[in-house]
């Protein structure tokens, strides 16, 4: 139950890092502005927050050894990836 709580964690923030890289880039253009500034503090602003949050919810969890962490890190980066290409429609069927 604990390796399935990290999963979810990881699975959580790296959806919302994506996500957020994804539909902001939209906004960062080649004339460099003043929205292209703004987009990125907000992106940054974002992820520090989800990662103060999270690192507080994964300290109730116990110990796991760094290859098992290493391994659901990179199965949960890999499945939202392939979850968020499904939504925006990069990747068909």
């Amino acid at each position: 139950m604990n390796h399935f709580k990290y999963f979810l964690f990881q699975f959580g923030q790296y959806s919302v890092i994506i996500s957020l890289f994804v539909f902001l880039s939209k906004y960062i253009g080649k004339p460099f502005t003043y929205v292209d500034v703004l987009t990125g503090v907000l992106f940054v602003a974002i992820v520090v927050i989800l990662d103060t949050f999270t690192s507080k919810l994964r300290a109730n969890l116990l110990p796991i050894q760094f290859m098992q962490r290493f391994s659901l890190s990179l199965i949960s980066f890999i499945l939202v990836f392939i979850c968020i290409g499904f939504v925006i429609g990069e990747i068909q069927v």
